[in-house]
């Protein structure tokens, strides 16, 4: 659980734009479903790292599927980066300053 919150200062700049833009009852909400996913995901992990049937064939093809599974990941986001900042600057600044016009908040 403390690598998903420990996973380096980049995030700061994802979580705090995010966190500023949603009142406090929203950020408890948010925090209470994180957490409870982290969870969710730490058992579901758990039960396959155990499951009898499942283990040899985990043990057989990690190696070879989880570099796949993380480069066809990364390939989603870039992709998804690409989509979402069509036609717009790349200035993440320029972003933000958007986003926080289009919530019609102060900035």
């Amino acid at each position: 659980m403390f690598s998903s919150s420990n996973s380096g200062g980049d995030n700061l700049g994802v979580y705090l734009p995010f966190f500023a833009t949603h009142p406090p009852r929203a950020r408890l909400v948010i925090i209470v479903v994180f957490l409870f996913m982290i969870a969710v995901w730490c058992f579901a992990a758990r039960w396959l790292a155990h499951h009898k049937l499942l283990l040899p064939v985990i043990r057989t093809w990690d190696s070879k599927l989880l570099p796949l599974a993380l480069i066809l990941l990364g390939h989603n986001i870039l992709l998804q980066h690409l989509n979402l900042n069509c036609g717009r600057s790349s200035n993440s600044r320029e972003g933000f300053v958007h986003i926080v016009k289009r919530r019609n908040l102060p900035g």
